[in-house]
């Protein structure tokens, strides 16, 4: 799980692998789902409520 402090911003690099992982399924998701799936898995820029994203 990654450890970050909120105010930073994950790189393209640290953020894709999970987030292709997420979509290996083949199935349609959306970006809400694929948000709290990232905030799930531990990366807290991704966490708060809607108004903070």
């Amino acid at each position: 799980m990654p450890n970050r402090a909120l105010s930073s911003i994950p790189d393209f690099q640290t953020i894709m692998l999970p987030l292709l992982e997420f979509a290996a399924d083949a199935r349609e998701h959306s970006k809400a789902e694929a948000v709290q799936h990232l905030a799930a898995i531990g990366y807290p820029v991704f966490e708060g409520t809607k108004n903070d994203r």
